[in-house]
């Protein structure tokens, strides 16, 4: 979004849409979800690599960490993600149980 101001006395900041750029909005792109992206995962990189990177993290660092729910009470018609309507709350249970029990590993 991006702010404009109005020329009119005395109007403040307001919201607007970006101009409409047809030729723009043609040009096909990637979706990223994630970085790096789905195409550059790689089967070779194993546990051992995940721990020897893990420890380079100093324990006082920030980590940025990406978790993917994918669940959600009903499915949007837009939406890409890989996700799954939740018609059975254990599975949720079951899943975030189970994400639980990965964190603390690290």
């Amino acid at each position: 979004m991006i702010l404009v101001k109005v020329a009119v006395p005395g109007a403040c900041e307001v919201p607007c849409m970006w101009p409409y750029f047809p030729d723009l909005l043609a040009t096909p792109v990637p979706r990223y979800t994630s970085f790096p992206t789905a195409a550059e995962f790689d089967g070779a990189i194993g546990p051992a690599a995940m721990e020897e990177a893990l420890a380079s993290v100093g324990v006082d660092q920030p980590v940025s960490v990406y978790l993917h729910i994918p669940y959600c009470a009903e499915l949007c018609w837009y939406c890409g993600c890989n996700t799954g309507a939740a018609n059975r709350t254990h599975r949720v249970q079951a899943y975030l149980q189970r994400l639980i029990e990965e964190i603390g590993q690290v």
